[in-house]
């Protein structure tokens, strides 16, 4: 086991000691692609995982602000690793409204990403104006390098009130003014209709495009998912999670988002109802995986 996590510690230090710039021109088709979550770190999972995404465009990773610049973290990796095995590199840094500048214009200066998330799920951000935030970083990172892509990302069942569902809670009128006054170049969602909906098609037909009304920016999603293994009143399965991951695609269509980022490939060890999102737990084939790289 130590000699595994060795080599994949060899594996992320050479692939990140001489970051290369990468410029990608913003794609007239929609991207497609998972975050970094392989099914382990050993010296095969961590490989395979980038042989299973090969018909992919996009791997995302990230951190906090403050742990952007840290060695060997999912940010760095994910740069280091885009060159060798032929992706696109999606960066999501988390900020608040107090967020210093200063390893983010390292990363941005060092590793110049194509695509830059500033801010995840900001409209959790309850302390100071997160919106002025994150105008101050992204006009500083236009700065740096013009090149790279900006964006900030809400969650959208939350930016619609939805807080019934599997969390149980009331349901709220929609705050479509968080989208007002963005300076990124698009704006982001994480979006899990799965803990409001019980099935995929239940999903209504105009629950993505109503986007287009409130905002003139190109789109993206960071992550959606369906868990195959629901909790109590909430029965799912594999067949579930595939109509799900083609509904989806149906039902953003329309936006023509610049990409669209499934969580994870595997499952990984975290919370439910995520833990099984994956779009493969223990084999390397489910419905969900068959749409998603279709």
């Amino acid at each position: 086991m130590k000699n595994a996590l060795a080599l994949v510690l060899i594996i992320l230090l050479v692939a990140c000691s001489t970051p290369t710039p990468i410029t990608t021109a913003p794609s007239e088709e929609t991207l497609r692609g998972v975050a970094l979550s392989p099914k382990s770190f050993s010296a095969t999972d961590f490989p395979r995982f980038f042989d299973i995404i090969e018909p992919l465009d996009i791997v995302t990773g990230g951190d906090d602000a403050e742990n952007i610049m840290t060695p060997n973290t999912a940010g760095i990796a994910v740069m280091g690793l885009s060159k060798q095995f032929k992706f696109i590199p999606v960066i999501l840094v988390g900020v608040g409204a107090d967020t210093s500048t200063d390893e983010i214009l390292a990363f941005v200066n060092t590793y110049h990403p194509p695509y830059l998330g500033i801010g995840n799920e900001i409209n959790f951000e309850k302390k100071g104006d997160i919106i002025a935030n994150v105008n101050r970083i992204n006009a500083q990172v236009k700065l740096a390098n013009p090149a790279t892509q900006t964006f900030t990302v809400y969650q959208y069942e939350t930016l619609l009130g939805r807080h019934d569902g599997v969390w149980g809670g009331k349901k709220t009128e929609p705050d479509w003014t968080l989208l007002d006054n963005v300076q990124t170049d698009f704006i982001a969602f994480t979006t899990y209709p799965g803990l409001i909906y019980q099935n995929p098609e239940d999903i209504p037909d105009n629950y993505y495009s109503q986007i287009s009304k409130h905002t003139s920016k190109n789109i993206a999603f960071t992550e959606t998912g369906w868990f195959r293994d629901g909790p109590v009143g909430w029965d799912s399965s594999v067949e579930e999670q595939g109509r799900y991951a083609a509904r989806f695609l149906e039902l953003t269509e329309p936006l023509h988002p610049v990409f669209l980022i499934w969580s994870y490939l595997y499952d990984q060890l975290i919370p439910e109802p995520f833990a099984t999102m994956g779009l493969l737990k223990d084999t390397e084939t489910s419905p969900a995986f068959n749409v998603w790289m279709s």
